[in-house]
Parts: structure tokens; C-alpha cells; sequence
């Protein structure tokens, strides 16, 4: 069989593809496909390591024709945005309106566009009939609206993702190196269970290659499900620390996300929605999928010592190099956004007016 030359390869276009999930993802994908980055920030498309690697396209996901003009050329779709960190200096909407919004926009531009196949990166749903938190509600959302189109989309559902330069395990290390002792809410008592980026990875390269895979929900489980309060217990015990608890009978979430903030290392915007999360049990269900991972989990222990330096420092996210530069560009664009709309009782916009003002 005659080898397949670079421009055969197919063509993934990946939104998110400069955070920690999608730095990982960019250099798996290498050698087997052509990758499209996408991103609003003009700092990472001039710095990025693997420019040369990497196809890297400046787009803004709140302009729907910016999206379309992205798409265009593409096979296939990875879908890793979330809106918990500011993208304008000043944002009128939550972050489940941004994240619905820029999610439809994505579908809608990828159907015009002729892609074949859209994976997201989703969260692990609970088994209960509780309400949701606010982060797991408008994850929920984002999958049936990128669903609501022609296009197949197969979800991944995932917890905590652990490796070098995420933003979980950083928080994790952090709280545990820099409290001798915590107060630990009742969150702290509720099963969650984790993963390594290379087994996301793993996962996403085999939706994009068997058809039998595609258009399905996947939960992604590679670490054994334990408590929060476990998890920081075994953290400890890697970093040659004792962990020491007060527990407290409330989740406390206003309060805690302050203090997880500071002391994990963390914006508050971030810290919130993934604590208030933390009130369910997040355990995965088994998969045809995690069938296929299972002798390739990634465990625990080794998550660990691969996304800490020799002092047990976590490794910097991928993120962190042009941050500076990408808070500056957002305070000197004087960008206002506004999102309003009505939604229907299938969660889907049924009106969206985007407003962009400076």
C-alpha cells in the first residue's frame, strides 16, 4: 500500500486547542492527521511550540461566519470550549448563555461547512434526579444543542482529567502542599472518579477512527472512584505529607471556593463551578469504550508522578506563557459582550442576539 502523503491525511479541526486537554490532544494527533487549531488568542497563534506542526487559525466563536470560514475544508470536529474564564472585559450573560451560545454557533457552522463528525468533551452526569449543578446543566446543554444538527457528534464524558499542566491535579497538589490542615465541606465526601490525559487522548483517537464508535456518550473512568477527601489522602501520601481534616456538615460552597481559590492556585470563576459539581457522586458507567481502554488506564500514582517536577511543584499548564499577554489584549480591546435569549424546554436557543460593543 502506497504510504499516505501529508495532504491525504484528514484534516481535524479542534476549538479549545490551547488549553491543557487541547495541547495534549494536538500532539496526539500528530503524524496521523492534520490538525486545524483554533483559537481567539493572537498571542498563542504568533507562540505556539508546534506552529509549524499545527495549522493555526485566530477565530472568534461568537462570530458565526468566522466559525463557518474556520470549518471550511475540515473532515471532522473536536469541540473542548467551556466559558468559566473571561474571553471580554466585560461579559452581561453566565457562563451556561456563553457556553450554549458559542456551542450552537460551532454546530451550525460545522453542518454549513460539511464536516462528518463532531467529538466533545462533556462531564460525568450523575445518577440521580437532583438538580445539576450550574457546570453540569449547561454541559448537559452543550451536548444536546451540538446534537440538535445533521452532523454526528459522539460525547465523551469525563471527571477530573490529571497530567502535566491541568488545572484539577494542579489544584489538588497545591492545596495539599500548602494546607497542614483543611476544613473540608461535605462536598469533600463525594465520590469522584478521575482520569489521565493520556487515556482522553487515547479515547478521542479511537472515535475518530472506528465508524462504529461515532454518535455515541461515552463515560471515561480511568482512576479507581474515591471520595475527594481519598483523593487528597493519596495525594498527600505521594507527596510525603500528612493530611489533616476538619470536616464540616455543610457544602459551603460560597465560602470555599474562595479559599480552594487561593490556597489551590486557581481563578475563582474556575474553582466555583468545580466544587458546586463536587456535590454529586461522578462515577463512570461502563462503555464499549472503556472496554477497549481498560488495560491502557493510566493509573493514579503514576498521573502523579508525571505531572509534578522533582520538589512535587506541579508543571505549569500550557496556558500559562501567553496568559499575561492575552489579559492585556482583553482590558486594551474594551470589549463588552452581551448574550440574551429565550429558551425553549429542550434547552435549545430559540433566539440568540450576541451583542459585541467597545
Amino acid at each position: 500500500m502506497d504510504p499516505v502523503t501529508e495532504s491525504q491525511k484528514p484534516l481535524i479541526a479542534v476549538a479549545g486547542a490551547s488549553g491543557f486537554v487541547g495541547s495534549h490532544l494536538r500532539d496526539s494527533l500528530k503524524g496521523d492527521y492534520r490538525v486545524r487549531a483554533l483559537t481567539r488568542s493572537t498571542s498563542v497563534a504568533e507562540q505556539s511550540p508546534d506552529a509549524t506542526s499545527t495549522e493555526w487559525r485566530e477565530c472568534d466563536l461568537y462570530s458565526l461566519p468566522k466559525v463557518t470560514k474556520a470549518l471550511g475544508g475540515c473532515d471532522c470536529g473536536i469541540y473542548l470550549v467551556h466559558s468559566m474564564a473571561p474571553s471580554s472585559r466585560l461579559v452581561q450573560g453566565s457562563f451556561e448563555d456563553t457556553d450554549l451560545l458559542l456551542a450552537d454557533n460551532f454546530i451550525r457552522a460545522a453542518e454549513a461547512a460539511g464536516l462528518k463528525h463532531v467529538v466533545y468533551l462533556s462531564g460525568l452526569m450523575p445518577n440521580t434526579r437532583e438538580p445539576l449543578s450550574p457546570h453540569l446543566r449547561s454541559r448537559l446543554e452543550v451536548e444536546n444543542v451540538l446534537r440538535s444538527r445533521s452532523v454526528k457528534v459522539t460525547v465523551l464524558r469525563a471527571g477530573l482529567i490529571f497530567g502535566p499542566g491541568g488545572s484539577s491535579f494542579s489544584l489538588l497538589i497545591n492545596l495539599v502542599r500548602r494546607l497542614p490542615v483543611m476544613l473540608l465541606p461535605a462536598w469533600g465526601r463525594s465520590k469522584t472518579q478521575s482520569i489521565d490525559i493520556e487515556n482522553v487522548c487515547q479515547a478521542f483517537r479511537l472515535c475518530l477512527q472506528e465508524a462504529e464508535l461515532a454518535g455515541e456518550t461515552y463515560d471515561l473512568g480511568g482512576h479507581c472512584a474515591m471520595t475527594y477527601r481519598e483523593m487528597i489522602s493519596q495525594t498527600a501520601d505521594l507527596l510525603g505529607k500528612r493530611a489533616r481534616f476538619f470536616n464540616f456538615p455543610y457544602n459551603w460552597f460560597g465560602l470555599s471556593k474562595h479559599w480552594v481559590s487561593v490556597f489551590g492556585g486557581v481563578p475563582p470563576t474556575l474553582a466555583g463551578p468545580l466544587l458546586e459539581s463536587l456535590q454529586h457522586d461522578l462515577v463512570a458507567q461502563s462503555s464499549v469504550l472503556s472496554a477497549r481502554l481498560k488495560n491502557k488506564f493510566v493509573s493514579f500514582e503514576a498521573s502523579f508522578r508525571k505531572s509534578v517536577d522533582g520538589e512535587g511543584i506541579p508543571k505549569p499548564n500550557p496556558r500559562s506563557a501567553t496568559q499575561a499577554s492575552d489579559r492585556k489584549f482583553i482590558k486594551q480591546a474594551r470589549r463588552v459582550r452581551s448574550v440574551r435569549w429565550r429558551r425553549n424546554t429542550k434547552t435549545k436557543p430559540t433566539q440568540c442576539d450576541p451583542s459585541l460593543g467597545s
